[in-house]
């Protein structure tokens, strides 16, 4: 292997040690959940930003001060509901995935 191409990070033959072989399903697994959190909290943000964004439009087109604070309160009560959720959608992410490398050491 010439130096160009070399990792600079590994150390030569440690990837075939009994210790990096246990270690290498569980962290690509730890990996995986890694992504699919962020994916998904990205996901979460997209769309609450786009509820967030309309409803200055919609409190546009209320008749009465009583109308847009009861819009206003719908629409906080809706963003505590989504957040509640989304954690524990998180939650139960990051629970399946330390099962999972759990699994996979054991």
């Amino acid at each position: 292997m010439n130096a160009a191409s070399r990792d600079p990070y590994s150390i030569e033959g440690a990837d075939d040690t009994p210790f990096a072989q246990l270690c290498q399903q569980p962290l690509t697994l730890w990996m995986q959940g890694f992504a699919r959190m962020q994916s998904e909290s990205l996901r979460f943000i997209a769309d609450r930003t786009a509820k967030d964004l309309r409803l200055p439009l919609r409190l546009a087109t209320c008749d009465t001060p009583v109308q847009a604070l009861g819009m206003a309160a719908a629409h906080a009560f809706e963003s505590a509901r989504d957040y509640i959720a989304e954690t524990e959608k998180l939650i139960e992410l990051t629970a399946g995935d330390f099962e999972s490398a759990a699994a996979a050491v054991i």
